[in-house]
């Protein structure tokens, strides 16, 4: 239900709080304690009609940062390490991702683009921030490093001599469980697009001055990345201007 987004619990009262640590930081608090604060009857952020909808758990869709976020909770206390320690051992280094973390005190400032809230080339006097859910949304990463990860779906699991997920794996993440209006087939974790004459899985995100896209289509193994460090700054569909010869080109790059 959480990698579905059908598990009933609400962003609501997430979004309607004041959860933003402005600065180039790193969030003070753990994820257990504010998914327990958020989530628990009682708790210092818990409302009833915000932190949970009105639906039956696995009823219906409804996206949910917190509980994606409660996705890394559970990797932290089955394998008793941190969710940025957990995906560096396991992922990011084994796959070649040297330039990639979730965390702030891991990368140089310089490195990291300033992030653009309005469309007149202005940023806010504070123009980086860092949430208490920051694996819904705060990896810091390159095109070339994501697309590392993004090649291991698209070659059976595997990348850099490292088995990251069984092929069958993604054969399951991969599987329409039902159909979102306006957003396309959903799999675990990607949804599925028509983009010109492919068939694409993959996601977007966006945060004030972050816009990102990652799709691909496994069985022709071509695949697309986009950063851009402004507000609601999406790309136009791509499939028609991936023509035969850029087709060509990006299979022998793969």
């Amino acid at each position: 239900m959480l990698l579905t987004h059908s598990s009933s619990i609400s962003d609501d009262g997430y979004y309607s709080s004041v959860f933003y640590l402005y600065g180039y930081v790193d969030y003070p608090q753990s994820l257990i304690d504010f998914e327990k604060g958020y989530l628990t009857s009682g708790g210092q952020y818990y409302n009833g009609d915000k932190s949970f909808s009105q639906n039956k758990p696995g009823a219906s869709y409804l996206y949910s940062n917190v509980g994606a976020a409660l996705l890394a909770c559970l990797v932290e206390y089955i394998t008793g390490t941190d969710y940025n320690s957990y995906c560096k051992a396991n992922i990011f280094e084994p796959l070649g991702m040297t330039r990639t973390t979730w965390l702030f005190s891991e990368t140089p400032r310089s490195e990291v683009a300033i992030p653009y809230v309005s469309t007149d080339n202005t940023t806010p006097s504070n123009p980086f921030y860092v949430y208490p859910t920051y694996p819904d949304g705060h990896l810091m990463t390159t095109v070339e490093d994501l697309s590392k990860f993004m090649r291991a779906y698209i070659m059976n699991g595997a990348f850099n001599n490292y088995q990251l997920l069984k092929s069958t794996t993604i054969d399951t993440i991969l599987q329409t469980y039902g159909t979102i209006p306006d957003i396309g087939e959903q799999g675990l974790i990607f949804f599925k697009h028509t983009l010109g004459k492919f068939e694409v899985w993959g996601h977007d995100g966006g945060d004030p001055g972050v816009s990102t896209e990652m799709y691909f289509d496994r069985e022709s193994k071509i695949g697309y990345i986009m950063f851009n460090n402004r507000t609601e700054a999406y790309s136009e569909p791509i499939g028609d201007a991936l023509l035969p010869e850029s087709v060509s080109k990006v299979k022998n790059n793969l």
